[in-house]
Formats: C-alpha cells, structure tokens, sequence
C-alpha cells in the first residue's frame, strides 16, 4: 500500500490468528477506510482501522458485523506502533 507520503507500508495480521468466517470482511473494509477518509485520517490510519475492524468481522460466524466497542477492544490489545505513532503526530 502507498501511504499519504507516497512511501509503501503494510499492515501485519490483526488477530488471534484463528478466522472463522469471511463473510463480510470486505463490506467492512470498504465501509471503514470510506468513512475514516471522510473524517480526515491519512490512508495509512484508514487501512489499519479498517484491518482491526474486519478481524473482529472475521472472528464471527456468518455475515456480521463490528460494533465500535469491538473495534476499540481490537485496538488496545493487538496495537500496533505505527498507527500510534500516526495518531499522536
């Protein structure tokens, strides 16, 4: 991927590494990095908010969903340093 800065990064597994279901991780993708674009994050911020989310989609059986306390218990245990070191500059 190609950050804001036009520099390549790439985003590590997030998870426990056990998927159970696919099904609508990629709804969820694109409705997330939508949605933190509009906002205003960077690309980079947009993609690894949008991976937190659809491992927590990936986590469920069938078609489902992540609530925001999800993906804000996502974000505290499997963090990753560059998304904090984005977010705090």
């Amino acid at each position: 991927m190609a950050a804001s800065g036009g520099t390549e990064f790439s985003l590590p597994i997030v998870g426990p590494g056990e998927i159970v279901d696919v099904a609508g991780a990629g709804d969820t993708v694109a409705a997330v990095v939508a949605l933190a674009l509009a906002a205003g994050a960077a690309p980079e911020v947009a993609a690894a908010l949008s991976a937190y989310a659809a491992s927590v989609v990936c986590m469920k059986t069938g078609v489902a969903t992540a609530t925001a306390d999800e993906v804000r218990a996502a974000l505290e245990e499997y963090e990753l340093p560059e998304l904090r070191r984005r977010g705090s500059s």
